[in-house]
């Protein structure tokens, strides 16, 4: 345990690691990282109080606080810890089973001798895995109903009609990239500037279109 007694330190004398900005998956854990140098005040003997912050709100400065904030009537523990040594300066916030609420910008902050001492702010970002695609035929040439088609139930369509085809990945964030292939053969598209339309041929020739709607609630998985 590194233990000094400095007169003014700076924030780089204080903190040591600080937390970086991370994308993650729901669901997954995610450790910030936020090391401290043990320090003494000289005139009164006290140490450093190490405190967490989320969207400017404090969340906590003990293992305590931070588990009371952490829980919830969905799990029977808390998804919020400080699980190192605190002693050794060792304040990085771990949280498990990820929500979207936990995304925001977290921030590691000192008190030491009257002053405060903030390290960088740590943006979290939430990442939400798509649903499986699902293909459908817009039958009617595009104009009829949407009917759900699969290998058990092949689109079916009128020789010399245009097959409508829209493939659906839901719930992903950010949007899932879809790309399409014929036995096996990935599309190749090109765009044609004059019509502004993205045409694809192989063996004959169709339409592409792209398009990503908003969801009006993700799906706690």
């Amino acid at each position: 345990m590194d233990t000094s007694r400095l007169e003014n330190p700076g924030v780089e004398g204080i903190i040591q690691i600080h937390p970086d900005s991370q994308a993650v998956t729901l669901n997954s854990t995610v450790r910030l990282q936020c090391r401290v140098r043990i320090l003494t005040d000289p005139q009164t003997g006290a140490g450093a109080q190490v405190y967490w912050s989320k969207n400017d709100f404090g969340i906590g400065g003990s293992r305590e606080d931070i588990q009371e904030y952490g829980r919830s009537s969905r799990y029977s523990y808390s998804r919020y810890d400080l699980p190192y040594n605190l002693k050794d300066g060792q304040y990085d916030l771990q949280i498990t089973n990820v929500e979207l609420s936990d995304e925001g910008s977290y921030v590691c902050q000192v008190n030491f001798m009257k002053h405060q001492y903030l390290s960088q702010t740590a943006l979290l970002t939430v990442h939400v895995p798509s649903e499986a695609p699902k293909l459908y035929q817009i039958t009617k040439e595009g104009k009829g109903p949407e009917v759900e088609i699969g290998s058990a139930t092949p689109a079916i369509v009128d020789d010399g009609a245009i097959l409508v085809l829209k493939c659906v990945a839901r719930h992903g964030k950010p949007g899932a990239i879809i790309s399409w292939s014929i036995d096996g053969v990935p599309i190749q598209v090109e765009t044609d500037p004059v019509k502004k339309i993205n045409v694809f041929r192989a063996g004959f020739t169709g339409n592409l279109t792209n398009s990503l709607m908003p969801s009006p609630s993700f799906p706690r998985l």
